[in-house]
């Protein structure tokens, strides 16, 4: 009877826990999520005033510049797992290591130059006042979901720095 008693409290405990437990900030529950905004689109706040040529001209760089970095991402992406295999190991390489990481390096160096300069063209199609906004908005894409209560502030580039 003791074990029943304790189970069934036990079992309560969990669900009551489990009933008071808050939904979080994740994606989607958070009653400040403005992804819906007609004035905010996935990259941040629309830059004014945009014309179709310049909104076509930008999505043309857009499109060009994601397809450069898939395989540059991807590379980084193995050579992090890569790197994952030889630390892990019962007698890792330190050399096989070394060069690893100074591969990555190479790679997120190319990526930094990739988008820096992707960022100059886009800068390079707009106006004097749209050229100020673009240019007070932090480079990782301007206010978008990594500066938002609730989302993980450490994943840095889309997760790419976690082991």
């Amino acid at each position: 009877m003791k074990k029943l008693a304790l189970l069934l409290i036990a079992g309560l405990s969990i669900g009551m826990g489990q009933a008071w437990a808050q939904r979080g900030m994740s994606p989607g529950n958070c009653i400040h999520d403005n992804r819906q905004s007609a004035s905010i689109n996935r990259h941040g706040p629309q830059l004014p005033d945009l014309t179709d040529d310049q909104q076509e001209k930008i999505k043309a760089l857009r499109v060009a510049h994601q397809k450069n970095m898939l395989p540059v991402r991807n590379s980084l992406l193995e050579k992090k797992a890569h790197l994952r295999t030889l630390t892990t190991v019962d007698k890792p390489d330190k050399k096989a290591i070394e060069i690893t990481i100074q591969e990555m390096n190479g790679l997120q160096t190319q990526m930094q130059l990739a988008q820096t300069e992707h960022r100059l063209e886009v800068r390079g199609l707009l106006t004097d006042e749209q050229r100020i906004i673009f240019d007070t908005r932090p480079h990782g894409g301007g206010f978008g979901m990594s500066h938002k209560p609730g989302y993980d502030q450490g994943k840095g580039q889309r997760g790419l720095n976690r082991y």
